[in-house]
């Protein structure tokens, strides 16, 4: 295959295409047309909330202990990639306050116990 750039475009020759084209003008087996024809792709539904955060981090500390506790570890035990948890969390430090807020909620406390208001 001879591949030569032209003004960010590419002029593609193969030895069984009988035609030239661009990459853009190329067909695809899966998707035919351009893909600027092509109908844009479905929203991705969550797969995981901040509960299932919470939770994830949670078990890694009570496992492993709390140095244990990583972005990365975290995203490998829910199966996603580290980047998809900046979508839900910005820092770590967001992340200690959702693990802080999801062991407080645990608590039991009396009636008595709680401020009036």
């Amino acid at each position: 295959m001879h591949r030569t750039v032209y003004a960010n475009t590419y002029d593609v020759r193969h030895p069984a295409a009988e035609t030239i084209g661009t990459l853009y003008e190329m067909p695809s087996p899966s998707a035919p047309g351009p893909i600027w024809t092509r109908p844009e792709p479905a929203r991705r539904a969550a797969r995981i909330g901040r509960d299932d955060i919470a939770r994830a981090a949670l078990a890694i500390a009570d496992r492993d202990g709390f140095a244990a506790v990583s972005m990365r570890r975290l995203a490998r035990e829910l199966g996603v990639g580290t980047m998809s948890l900046y979508h839900y969390l910005r820092t770590k430090d967001d992340l200690l306050e959702l693990m802080d807020d999801a062991v407080v909620g645990e608590l039991l406390m009396p009636s008595e116990a709680l401020p009036e208001g």
